[in-house]
């Protein structure tokens, strides 16, 4: 019935317009998804979906589209953006990434990088300059 109703949906405008959400809910219920964490700013969880798309594995979003509709200003967690790998297979591996990341950005949130470039200050746990863009890897910490 599933695969029916799929196979339908992928043949209708809706299905083109809404894909990330039809894989959402088919994933869902099928169970072939692992979620990493969640919480309630958006950015946070859209910021951990790309460090580990960098690292090539497939993440999504749930709940994503909660926040437009105001119940993520309920605080209910279950309401909250919930980042999720694909693959079962990489959930391990997502972990560690995002562990990683997360000591980085702790260690180095109080030091400050003058950028080359422009001469701006940066936090330490920037890699490009918040004024003018360019990369702040391999700049001196003042």
């Amino acid at each position: 019935m599933k695969l029916v109703l799929l196979g339908f949906l992928r043949k209708t405008k809706f299905a083109l317009e809404n894909e990330t959400f039809i894989r959402q809910i088919f994933l869902t219920e099928l169970n072939c998804m692992k979620e990493l964490f969640r919480e309630q700013d958006t950015t946070l969880v859209s910021y951990y979906k790309a460090v580990l798309e960098d690292h090539e594995i497939p993440t999504m979003i749930r709940n994503e589209y909660l926040t437009a509709s105001g119940l993520t200003e309920i605080p209910i967690p279950e309401f909250f953006p919930a980042l999720c790998v694909l693959n079962d297979e990489d959930y391990t591996k997502a972990v560690v990434i995002i562990r990683e990341r997360l000591i980085t950005n702790q260690k180095n949130a109080d030091t400050e990088i003058t950028c080359v470039s422009c001469g701006e200050t940066s936090p330490g746990n920037f890699e490009t300059c918040w004024s003018c863009g360019d990369s702040l890897r391999g700049t001196w910490v003042s």
